[in-house]
């Protein structure tokens, strides 16, 4: 829970010691050698243990969130907590590595902006575990996009397609360059692009699409890339949730004339923010450098060759990063095998939901595992289930919205149908998939989402 009691030699709390101690004592240059006693809060909050719960939690804040209750000899007994210990997240970061060293290392000397050494390093290690040249760290995944799509010369006048089922900054990065998203539904069960909607949404207007790797699974791309080259138009893949995924041996983000990535804490691989475009052409790649930093000429100082941005990503990010990617191996792997036992514990259940299985030919990173109710008509009960799951102390999320619903997107909706984003945002939804959940935490979920479609199965039966 990330506290400890601090007791002397006759068990008397002494101070209390948390992660956020442990952090403010680094900054204040503190090594990993100092004495708990130099770092720990001696000013911490305690009760007596004869006090009850509900009286002490009302103590509580999002500021102290344990506190620890003591007899009259000042030993402690128990605590109480404002969260729940048995809860399983939706998800969580895995820094288990040489994050907390290499991030030391960059406060140690002093460079913890953009211009220090792990920036380079971790864009070249991205490199070499994607099989691509050409990759820009960035501050987030969103600027990754709108980086890509300035740099390959999106902007006003075009056209970029993009799916009706996706995170909002698919269709925001469009808009933020001055180009128009065209919204096109999906296939199912795969949730991606389907490519004869795409094929059918070109215009003279059209300058680029815009593939999205939903929850890890690849697009159909030969495809894509047949009508790309046809057309004479470009290939911007959003790779945000796709790190680790393959088409056809080649990584996702790859493919296309640009690929972004996104490192939020709930990624494959974390930096806190941050983000990755790759490029196929270098000096596109070349061009992008420039934008991220103001426009600067790279050879001179203060002088500007265009309107840029600051999307840089910082020294202590790519240090995280780079300590992530040393993991990767075992991080992917880890995710796979949590999908290969959702599977395997749900597959008495395939009348009820279909589950997620990669295309032919490609490899599912399965960022998320999204399992989708059968029933064509499941709003309603995708909604109980979610409900019957959180209640039960597991997080389990909804699918995204469609894009086209949304007020800020109503009047960008292409005339077409968008009937399967509609029906899989309405009947799909997420279990928890972290690096780090346990197969009996996976079967304890299994067995609470059995009991809430048995659940719903009386309730049907009742009314009819």
């Amino acid at each position: 829970m990330r506290i400890l009691f601090v007791t002397n030699s006759k068990k008397k709390l002494v101070g209390v010691l948390t992660d956020g101690d442990v952090r403010r004592g680094l900054i204040a240059g503190f090594t990993l050698e100092e004495k708990i006693s130099n770092v720990m809060n001696k000013n911490f909050v305690s009760y007596n243990d004869t006090m009850k719960d509900n009286v002490l939690k009302q103590s509580l804040s999002d500021r102290i969130s344990v506190i620890p209750l003591v007899n009259d000899d000042g030993e402690v007994t128990r605590f109480v907590f404002n969260s729940d210990p048995t809860f399983i997240p939706a998800a969580q970061p895995s820094l288990k590595g040489n994050e907390l060293a290499y991030t030391l290392d960059c406060i140690k000397s002093g460079w913890i902006s953009s211009q220090g050494a792990y920036v380079g390093a971790f864009e070249k290690a991205f490199e070499q575990k994607t099989g691509t040249l050409n990759a820009v760290s960035v501050s987030n995944g969103t600027v990754a996009l709108v980086l890509a799509l300035s740099a390959l010369g999106v902007g006003p006048g075009d056209e970029v397609i993009v799916p009706d089922l996706t995170f909002a900054a698919s269709l925001n990065a469009v808009i933020h360059v001055g180009a128009t998203p065209v919204i096109v539904d999906i296939e199912l069960p795969s949730l991606s692009m389907d490519p004869k909607a795409v094929a059918a949404a070109i215009t003279n207007q059209t300058k680029a699409i815009m593939p999205v790797h939903l929850y890890g699974q690849m697009c159909e791309m030969d495809e894509l890339v047949r009508i790309a080259k046809e057309n004479g138009i470009l290939i911007v893949e959003d790779a945000a949730e796709a790190l680790g995924s393959e088409y056809k041996g080649r990584h996702a983000g790859t493919i296309g004339d640009a690929g972004t990535f996104s490192f939020f804490a709930n990624k494959l691989i974390t930096t806190g923010e941050g983000g990755m475009v790759v490029f196929k052409d270098p000096e596109v790649a070349k061009r992008a450098r420039i934008l991220r930093d103001h426009g600067m000429d790279p050879a001179m100082r203060y002088w500007h060759l265009e309107v840029g941005h600051n999307f840089r990503m910082t020294n202590i990010q790519a240090a995280i990063g780079l300590a992530q990617l040393e993991r990767f191996d075992e991080l992917l792997g880890a995710k796979l095998a949590i999908a290969k036992h959702y599977t395997e514990r749900l597959s008495d259940l395939s009348d009820d939901f279909l589950l997620p299985s990669a295309r032919p030919s490609t490899l599912h990173s399965f960022w998320n595992y999204v399992v989708l109710l059968r029933d064509p008509d499941s709003l309603v009960r995708g909604s109980r289930l979610i409900d019957f799951m959180n209640s039960n102390r597991i997080e389990a999320r909804r699918l995204f919205f469609p894009m086209h619903i949304m007020p800020p997107y109503q009047h960008l909706s292409f005339s077409g149908s968008y009937d399967n984003s509609i029906s899989a945002s309405n009947r799909g939804f997420a279990l928890p998939c972290y690096i780090g959940l346990s197969e009996q935490e996976i079967d304890d979920i299994c067995s609470i989402l059995r009991k809430g479609v048995d659940m719903l199965d009386v309730e049907r039966w009742a009314r009819v």
